[in-house]
């Protein structure tokens, strides 16, 4: 008998594949025609356990997030929060008029009223703190301007080569040194009867003065979802809409990019104050030039990075990535731009001693379709990463398979098997781009990084996915 199981597993072996076999025989079926790049190894050696296209240069989508958090950590430290203050330069007479500006100075905070960020303030509690401030101050009137200060960021918004498409849409806004309310608006619209019938724009929230549309939305079947695509560049007041939302609702919202969040919330502001009597009669104005202040009369605290790297790395929001990238930069080289933190990111390799062959990025969410980064590269950091002093904070930003809590798609991923509540992982897609990158730790306890991406592919993402969890199941049994 013991010899007749013997003969069994052994026939069994050969029929058993490995992660190269899986991949090898994708590479004849669904992956033919498309470019991709997979690489496994364990944290602690760098001999491969997977390893075919590694080093090619390719789109990663979302996976950069890992690469731009990593910087931030580095640089900025888990601990480090944004301080937004509020400040006056000029004076307050005895009839408590402020003889001068209300300045608001931007630190390139995310966080300010965001929907991401679940401890973050509303923008009416951040309303209303301000409002008590300058109360507190004995001021009743502004004679003055409020004076939105983003001078710590560079003017332009948005990094070169993001898509058309993307740009009006709320994942498409780019950050200025003064966030708010994630950049976005919710359109809301009342869809038609049936299928083909026009649709109604009803307002936004919150309220965009100045704002107006070119409806081209035509009402799509129920339950169709959300189709509908909100085309404007940045500061841009007419939005072109195209696409379809679904029949069958009272109403349905799209999100969009708010065109100038700060004098948004400069307005804001004012109308709040005017509507609790302290008086304003100045403009509201933006500065891209520095505004000095010689009182400060409340500062804006954020949550710590280490709470801020949830949204970028389990949630995938583009504008707190592109905020981290930019903030990285000034930390570094004075002022926040995306090419200066492109740089620090080229600091971090060079400092971690990880090779940047193969690296060549133009934002730091993943969203323009020309960066260009290998396997290798995204793996060998996550590798180093493992031995940083801010390690576990980073690692506890990747979503957890299998883990309901952690939500989105990760947390489907390997229910019931060795990789749930186990493997962590970050995933990336943009058109034709589907890729995964984290850590897994086998039956033997070692822990393993991985990444794998593939670009212009043809089937569908689920094919893709399902690749790459059995790819993970097979290197999770420690072979």
């Amino acid at each position: 008998m013991k010899r007749l199981v013997s003969i069994f597993l052994a026939v069994a072996g050969l029929f058993a594949q490995s992660a190269l076999d899986i991949v090898h025989s994708a590479s004849k079926d669904i992956l033919k025609h498309s470019q991709f790049g997979f690489y496994a190894r364990y944290c602690d050696e760098s001999k491969a356990l997977l390893a075919i296209g590694e080093e090619n240069s390719l789109a990663p989508a979302s996976v950069l997030k890992v690469v731009t958090t990593a910087a931030a950590i580095h640089f900025l430290g888990a601990d480090f929060t944004y301080n937004t203050p509020l400040g006056i330069n000029g004076t307050i007479d005895k009839k408590g008029i402020l003889k001068g500006n209300l300045v608001i100075t931007g630190s390139g905070d995310p966080t300010l009223g965001s929907e991401f960020q679940p401890q973050a303030f509303s923008l009416q509690e951040i309303l209303k703190m301000w409002e008590k401030a300058i109360r507190d101050a004995g001021i009743k009137k502004i004679d003055g301007d409020i004076i939105l200060d983003i001078s710590l960021f560079e003017e332009q918004d948005v990094p070169d080569y993001w898509p058309w498409v993307d740009i009006g849409n709320y994942y498409g806004a780019g950050p200025q040194a003064i966030i708010m309310h994630d950049n976005l608006y919710h359109l809301v619209m009342q869809p038609g009867k049936k299928p083909g019938d026009p649709v109604t724009v009803l307002r936004t929230e919150p309220e965009v003065p100045g704002l107006t549309f070119d409806n081209h939305i035509y009402t799509g079947p129920k339950g169709s979802g959300d189709n509908g695509y909100i085309y404007a560049g940045p500061r841009q007041y007419n939005a072109v809409l195209r696409g379809t939302i679904p029949a069958g609702v009272p109403e349905f919202s799209i999100k969009g990019a708010i065109p100038e969040p700060p004098l948004l919330l400069g307005k804001m502001l004012e109308t709040h104050l005017n509507s609790t009597e302290i008086q304003h009669k100045g403009k509201v104005r933006v500065s891209e030039s520095a505004v000095k202040t010689n009182k400060t009369l409340h500062t804006l605290e954020s949550q710590p990075l280490a709470a801020i790297l949830l949204p970028i790395n389990r949630r995938s929001v583009n504008l707190f990535a592109e905020a981290a990238l930019k903030r990285t930069g000034a930390e570094i080289y004075g002022k926040g731009s995306t090419d200066n933190g492109l740089k620090a990111i080229d600091k971090l390799f060079d400092e971690l001693k990880i090779s940047r062959e193969g690296l060549k990025l133009f934002d730091g969410s993943g969203l323009s379709p020309v960066n260009m980064i290998s396997a290798k590269n995204v793996t060998d950091l996550l590798a180093a990463m493992k031995n940083h002093p801010e390690f576990a904070a980073y690692y506890n930003s990747f979503s957890i398979a299998g883990d309901e809590l952690s939500g989105g798609f990760v947390s489907r991923v390997g229910k019931g098997t060795i990789l749930q509540n186990n493997a962590r992982i970050k995933t990336g897609t943009v058109r034709g781009v589907r890729s995964y990158t984290g850590y897994l730790t086998n039956k033997s306890g070692r822990e393993i990084v991985f990444t794998f991406i593939v670009n212009n592919y043809h089937c569908s993402v689920s094919q893709i996915n399902q690749l790459y969890e059995n790819i993970l199941l097979e290197l999770a049994k420690g072979n």
